[in-house]
């Protein structure tokens, strides 16, 4: 079979959180962390110590090191030690929001925090905390800033790339910061996520996968995708550049795709083979500096290693595991952190 990556298993001392699942752990200098998962120690973020919900959205990690979680009620900022809570119900103007509903967050080169949600964008400005939201923007397409958005994605121009369920759209920015124009690169795709992969921008979603190279600056063109699997018939749900290959997380199983020589490798889980993948419906992926790639699903987390196999990080009959295997996103920081939110829904009693 063809092996995408060989991935070297040289930890050192690693943490691992899982939020709503957050949890906290460490590899050992030995090989026994890679196949007992249960060796690990994990601890828990969720409402009962104050996030705004127990189902997270989005998690991303911004330059001043707070971790910021989306859920389906509210946006949090998290310092290690208290939340700050944006909501619809605040009364305080710098952490008022129009929907407590986040879909993806980014931040920009200018100490900016974006923010996809169901009420369009939002801006933080994060040394001084105040929130944009667009309101004065008056060119085409200004509905795109107050009607869902899916996902988002910066380039190296600071230009941001939305993703909504009917269309692809670019946003173009100022150094002021204030936008400029905002096209409509794709109509009637309904895009999940969006990733830059070497020089090109990637983008895909139900049905749909699409690649775009630079022509002028600030101009992207669409180019033909080469692949020897049918697009069409899948969902992309996250995409992860790792060199040469493009790792596609789909409804139906991980693509490992070699963009250069179009080869790709198809991970499913088989329910007689302990080191396959969990399950088929792929959430999120990420990396660690080791090169290992971590995957979220529908049943848990896995680590991928070389030859094949993955490693499973799942809800147990005990108290030293994940507490929920619906895994919504995951997020490995650059201390090997894993932060991992779940769609748990915690019965209070």
């Amino acid at each position: 079979m063809f092996k995408p990556i060989q991935l070297k298993m040289k930890y050192s001392r690693i943490l691992v959180f899982i939020i709503i699942l957050l949890g906290y752990s460490h590899y050992k200098e030995t090989l026994f962390a890679q196949d007992t998962p249960a060796g690990y120690n994990y601890s828990y973020l969720t409402i009962r110590n104050g996030l705004c919900d127990n189902s997270i959205r989005a998690i991303y990690k911004d330059k001043n090191s707070f971790m910021w979680f989306g859920t389906s009620n509210g946006l949090d900022r998290y310092d290690g030690y208290d939340l700050k809570h944006y909501s619809t119900a605040s009364l305080l103007p710098h952490l008022f929001i129009e929907s407590n509903y986040i879909n993806d967050i980014k931040e920009d080169n200018s100490n900016h925090l974006w923010v996809a949600y169901e009420a369009g964008i939002m801006r933080i400005n994060l040394l001084q905390e105040n929130i944009e939201f667009f309101k004065s923007y008056s060119g085409s397409n200004k509905e795109i800033l107050s009607t869902p958005i899916q996902t988002i994605f910066i380039d190296d121009s600071q230009n941001l790339w939305i993703g909504k369920s009917y269309c692809l759209a670019y946003m173009t920015l100022n150094i002021e910061r204030e936008i400029v124009d905002i096209q409509i690169l794709k109509k009637k795709v309904d895009i999940r996520a969006i990733i830059k992969h070497g020089n090109e921008i990637w983008a895909g979603g139900v049905g749909c996968l699409f690649r775009f190279a630079t022509s002028t600056p600030h101009n992207y063109i669409s180019t033909p995708v080469i692949t020897s699997f049918n697009t069409s018939q899948l969902t992309f749900n996250c995409l992860f550049s790792y060199g040469d290959y493009l790792w596609m997380g789909t409804q139906s199983g991980l693509y490992c795709h070699n963009t250069q020589n179009s080869v790709y490798a198809l991970y499913q889980h088989n329910p007689y083979n302990r080191n396959s993948i969990s399950s088929n419906f792929i959430t999120d992926i990420d990396e660690n500096t080791f090169g290992d790639i971590v995957v979220g699903t529908r049943n848990g987390v896995n680590i991928y290693q070389h030859n094949d196999k993955f490693v499973t990080f799942n809800k147990e009959d005990c108290s030293n595991s994940l507490n929920d295997k619906m895994i919504s996103k995951v997020l490995v920081d650059e201390n090997n952190n894993i932060w991992v939110g779940s769609d748990f829904e915690e019965l209070i009693l």
